[in-house]
C-alpha cells in the first residue's frame, strides 16, 4: 500500500513512459488520467475533459485534441468494452498497459500524407521564424538560449552552438515552443537544463535547444530519479509513487 498522499505506479509503468515517444502534453494528459484512475484504485473511471482541464492547467482545445491523439494511439482507452453510452454522458477513461498496442505518432498519420504533412510544417515553421520571431520571441526565451550556450561551452569551449543570430533566434523560438506548446515552466526547463549539461551522459547528448525539447519528458524523469536521496532503503528505490 502507498503512504497516505501517494499512490503506487508499477516500475514497467514510469519505464514505458520514459522511453515514449509522448509529448509534452499527451504525458500532462496521461498522467492525469492514471491519477484519477490508479490513484483511486480503480481501473477506469469517467473523467471529463474539464476534470482535466482542471488538472493539468492546459487550454480546453489542447487537452480535447491531445486526448483525442492518445486514444488514436492506444494509450487510453475510451469507454473500453462498452458499445454505447448514454448521449451527454461522461466518457469512461483507462490507461492501457498493454504496451504492445500502442501506436507510435507516425502510424497514426496515413504513409501517403506524411511526405506532404512533415514538407507542410517544415515550410510553415520556417515562415513563421522569418515573419514573426521578432515580435514573439519573448526576452525569457533569449535567456534560455544563452543559458544552454553558456554550459554547453563550459562543457566543451571550442563548441560551435547558437553562434549567429539566426541560430540564437532558433534556439529561442524552440524554447517558445517548449513552454507555449508543451506547457513546461520556465524554471522547470532550467532545471533540467542545467541539470543534462552537467550529467556525463546526457551533456554529450543535448547540444541544441531542439533536442533538449525533444528529449525533455525522458530528461526530467531520469533527473528525479538520480536525485532521491542516497539514504532512502533500495527496497523503495524500485516503488514509484506519485504525489496525489
Amino acid at each position: 500500500m502507498a503512504k497516505p498522499g501517494y499512490f503506487d505506479i508499477e516500475n514497467k509503468v514510469i519505464e514505458k513512459l520514459a522511453r515514449s515517444d509522448l509529448s509534452g502534453t499527451e504525458f500532462r494528459i496521461v498522467l492525469a488520467v492514471l491519477r484519477k484512475t490508479k490513484g483511486w484504485h480503480k481501473e477506469e473511471d469517467r473523467i471529463s475533459q474539464s476534470q482535466l482541464v482542471e488538472t493539468t492547467e492546459l487550454p480546453r482545445r489542447t487537452v480535447r485534441r491531445t486526448l483525442e491523439r492518445i486514444i488514436k494511439r492506444n494509450i487510453i482507452f475510451k469507454n473500453f468494452g462498452r458499445r454505447e453510452i448514454a448521449p451527454g454522458s461522461t466518457d469512461f477513461l483507462m490507461f492501457n498497459d498493454n504496451f504492445e498496442t500502442w501506436k507510435t505518432r507516425h502510424e497514426i498519420v496515413p504513409l501517403a500524407r506524411k511526405g506532404a504533412q512533415k514538407m507542410a510544417r517544415k515550410g510553415a515553421t520556417q515562415k513563421k521564424r522569418k515573419t514573426s520571431s521578432k515580435k514573439t520571441l519573448k526576452k525569457e526565451y533569449f535567456e534560455l538560449a544563452d543559458l544552454l550556450k553558456e554550459k554547453i561551452l563550459q562543457n566543451d569551449p571550442k563548441a560551435k552552438v547558437a553562434d549567429t543570430k539566426k541560430k540564437r533566434e532558433n534556439w529561442a523560438d524552440d524554447f517558445r515552443l517548449l513552454i507555449e506548446e508543451d506547457g513546461r515552466s520556465i524554471e522547470e526547463i532550467r532545471e533540467v537544463l542545467i541539470w543534462c549539461q552537467e550529467d556525463p551522459f546526457w551533456r554529450s547528448n543535448i547540444l541544441s535547444a531542439g533536442k533538449l525539447r525533444k528529449q525533455f519528458t525522458q530528461l526530467r524523469l531520469k533527473k528525479e530519479v538520480k536525485q532521491r536521496p542516497r539514504s532512502q532503503d533500495p527496497a523503495e528505490l524500485t516503488r514509484k509513487e506519485m504525489k496525489c
